[in-house]
């Protein structure tokens, strides 16, 4: 296995959760099966993404448990502790989709690894350097759709009648980034989200091609599930253009480097070939 990428469940540890961490029986144990497949396939490099929560949970904590699970350095730092059968150069920064070209702010730590048997010494891992231009949520919002609206009673008893925020209303004039697109979207009442103006009741969900843009999905992209689990698959998704940032990132790093008989060695004359 050449690399590897892992989109741990975020609930565990989302600020909006209950934020049991490795204590929540299922979700939060799933790190552990991420160490294990390292362990077994030894990738050269990896990359996991989750919450931006993760960085504060536990006071911290939980992050450094991972980090020096996995990690021989971190940041350009060397580590002391770690397990020996793990042992990568591990970078990790938060990311927000907005610098991406994604017309939704969604801040997530992405957490990149290189293996010591690509490089002995520290590798030039950068992030990608976050675009100059924005992408406005006005660009993509549909005209004359249906079967998207909310209803009245939904509305008047719920969307401005809460106490913890009010719902985003967007059209095609909005010259924003929306709010995070949560796994949560399909139930109104628990929703301070975003919503569109239009529909049959003035105001009505983001529709199925709406969630492909804020996500970075191509529109050619088929939903083959209900739209409740659209709504909670895209909100559980990784914004696609970052991802693609990410890697080509540690693409570019990894084709720096060769490995000859085991002995790794740096391209372009940096090393000796």
């Amino acid at each position: 296995m050449s690399s590897y990428l892992a989109i741990n469940q975020c609930q565990p540890f989302s600020s909006i959760g209950k934020r049991e961490g490795f204590e929540h029986p299922t979700q939060g144990t799933l790190f552990y099966n991420v160490v294990k497949i390292l362990k077994e396939k030894k990738p050269k490099a990896f990359i996991l993404e989750n919450v931006e929560g993760l960085v504060t949970h536990d006071g911290g904590k939980t992050l450094s448990i991972i980090l020096e699970t996995l990690s021989i350095s971190v940041n350009g730092q060397y580590l002391f502790l770690c397990q020996p059968e793990i042992r990568y150069h591990v970078f990790w920064s938060i990311l927000d989709a907005k610098d991406y070209g994604v017309p939704q702010v969604r801040k997530r730590i992405f957490i990149v690894g290189i293996s010591e048997d690509i490089s002995t010494d520290i590798p030039d891992f950068r992030f990608p350097i976050p675009h100059l231009s924005k992408e406005f949520i006005g660009s993509y919002v549909e005209e004359n759709v249906s079967g998207y609206s909310i209803s009245k009673h939904l509305q008047s008893s719920y969307l401005f009648k809460i106490d913890d925020g009010r719902p985003e209303l967007i059209d095609r004039e909005s010259r924003i980034q929306v709010k995070t697109l949560c796994s949560t979207y399909h139930k109104i009442q628990r929703l301070t989200g975003t919503f569109v103006k239009g529909g049959e009741t003035g105001i009505r969900l983001l529709s199925e091609n709406e969630c492909k843009a804020i996500m970075g999905y191509p529109q050619s992209f088929i939903i083959p599930v209900s739209r409740t689990q659209m709504y909670r698959q895209f909100g559980n998704s990784v914004a696609v253009p970052v991802v693609h940032e990410v890697a080509r990132s540690l693409i570019n790093c990894l084709a720096k480097y060769k490995v000859v008989k085991g002995n790794p060695t740096k391209k372009s004359g940096l090393i000796n070939v």
